[in-house]
């Protein structure tokens, strides 16, 4: 069985995490995985400190954390992929995006400024999947299922309450593809969380097929 971790965040692009991206493919390597998905955080706090430079200077500055881990990944052999952890300017609520491309965030540089209702068709047409994270903190609200492929059925971070046996009911009672994540910032997160498969997955194609075709378990850590 090859475990993969679906929720992860460097300290160079995530300004609440605290981990270097060369730390968390270690310790990930260490802790049995074999794939590690960056999902750096997409939103207004991302580029708090470069309001006055271009789109493409911050898509610089986003793309940094994956591709210091996909380095390190290559020397110490573990899959390294690229997906993002978005929040619209106008809500508090995160959704992983699982298909997102360098060339799709560059030439969409109003992406901050829509809502889950106009970014969904626009990433359906990309070929890109949209989960919610963590849907039952108790500072968000669950989002319109119409506009969600699936939601993160569990997340392991340890210093939230995510509530994550109501998000696995939503995820079965409306049959919608489901995932665990770590949400890893720090140490103690390594692990948490994360799919089994006996598929190995080597690129972002692989992975989505795999979501698709639910021939996956869900890694579940007692909090």
């Amino acid at each position: 069985m090859y475990k993969i971790e679906t929720h992860c965040h460097t300290d160079e692009v995530s300004g609440c995490a605290h981990l270097p991206a060369r730390d968390v493919v270690r310790l990930y390597k260490e802790a049995g995985y074999a794939g590690i998905i960056i999902t750096d955080h997409l939103s207004k706090w991302t580029f708090h400190e470069m309001e006055d430079t271009t789109w493409d200077a911050k898509i610089d500055f986003f793309m940094k954390g994956y591709q210091a881990a996909k380095a390190a990944g290559d020397e110490l052999g573990v899959t390294v992929l690229f997906a993002m952890e978005l929040a619209f300017r106008c809500a508090p609520e995160d959704y992983l995006c699982y298909g997102v491309t360098e060339e799709f965030l560059r030439s969409h540089p109003d992406i901050l400024e829509m809502n889950l209702e106009t970014f969904y068709p626009i990433a359906k047409e990309a070929g890109i999947l949209v989960l919610q994270a963590h849907p039952f903190r108790r500072y968000l609200k669950d989002s319109d299922p119409r506009f969600l492929d699936g939601v993160e059925g569990i997340n392991g971070n340890p210093r939230h309450d995510s509530r994550n046996y109501l998000a696995l009911e939503l995820g079965r009672h409306l049959h919608m593809l489901m995932i665990s994540g770590s949400d890893c910032h720090e140490t103690e997160d390594v692990g948490r969380g994360g799919i089994l498969t006996r598929k190995e997955i080597h690129s972002m194609e692989d992975f989505i097929a795999l979501l698709k075709s639910g021939n996956y378990q869900l890694i579940d850590t007692p909090l």
